[in-house]
């Protein structure tokens, strides 16, 4: 996975965007990953780590994201 493309993706701006959290709705867009998705692997603790700051607001950790993405990466096989 290119992380090179992470700060371009959108809903990124801002100041500090490498080492911001990400709202689900952020990493829905960013991963291709519906939002009921999201949540349920939230409920049956599967997914990207994340936090609730504010008891119900979840964020993503930026870098979570990343490592989660990356170690989900499959390379296909010649002939796949």
């Amino acid at each position: 996975m290119d992380r090179n493309r992470w700060p371009e993706c959108s809903g990124m701006g801002g100041r500090n965007h490498r080492n911001r959290h990400l709202k689900e709705t952020e990493v829905s867009k960013i991963t291709g990953f519906a939002l009921p998705t999201l949540r349920n692997w939230r409920f049956i603790g599967k997914g990207p780590a994340y936090v609730k700051p504010g008891g119900r607001a979840i964020r993503y950790p930026r870098e979570a994201v990343i490592q989660f993405m990356e170690a989900v990466h499959v390379e296909p096989k010649a002939g796949e």
